[in-house]
């Protein structure tokens, strides 16, 4: 999987990562512009359901921003080990939040899909990273 010195797994998993942070980021902006009869209601039971919405929607936004940011820095330094460290750190930090997310939708209800399809994604760009690193230290 590595192309001379480069990391071909870090360069299309950094794709796909900035790819699904700009649907994640679309998906967002979304659900705010439909939304937008969030001021109907009152109540405490009323801002206990608008405080539980926001978490995942808060999540989901800076889930959305970073991912972009990660993947483009693995597309811009897929053939550069000096940045392979900092390519495997950013990889655990989207790990760290995908499996926060995933523990919010397990806690609220929802399915464990996410589990599985969201965690290997941040692995691939890792990998790809350490690859790259490899290659680095072979040259």
């Amino acid at each position: 999987m590595r192309n001379g010195n480069g990391s071909i797994l870090l360069k299309v998993s950094g794709f796909v990562m900035a790819g699904l942070g700009v649907c994640a980021f679309g998906l967002g902006v979304l659900i705010l512009c439909v939304s937008g009869n969030a001021g109907e209601g009152s109540g405490a039971g009323y801002l206990a359901g608008l405080v539980s919405g926001a978490v995942p929607f808060v999540i989901l936004m800076v889930l959305a921003v970073i991912l972009i940011g990660v993947g483009l820095m693995g597309i811009k330094n897929w053939n550069n080990p000096a940045m392979a460290t900092q390519c495997a750190t950013a990889g655990g930090i989207v790990l760290g939040l995908f499996a926060l997310q995933t523990l919010n939708l397990i806690v609220s209800g929802g399915g464990y899909t996410m589990f599985a399809t969201g965690l290997l994604l941040p692995v691939f760009y890792i990998l790809g990273a350490m690859r790259l690193k490899g290659a680095g230290n072979q040259l």
